[in-house]
């Protein structure tokens, strides 16, 4: 969730460019409820599980002017 003052902010310069259509959007869209997760729980990915080994064996060729494309 936004804060107010980082809400009031974009509010502010939608209106200065003359976007109100996108500020009352913005405020009807709105979840004054949310509380975000406390516990993130993060993944952690390595090159040696998965597809990760897979997608590392790929052919390449390249073109007259240098660019990369995949086979």
């Amino acid at each position: 969730m936004l804060s107010e003052k980082i809400l009031t902010e974009i509010c502010k310069i939608l209106k200065d460019e003359g976007r109100d259509d996108l500020v009352a959007i913005l405020l009807d869209n709105i979840d004054l409820d949310y509380v975000p997760p406390k516990n993130l729980k993060l993944e952690y990915y390595s090159d040696d599980e998965g597809s990760a080994t897979d997608e590392s064996n790929y052919e390449v060729d390249v073109d007259d002017e240098g660019f990369l494309s995949i086979r």
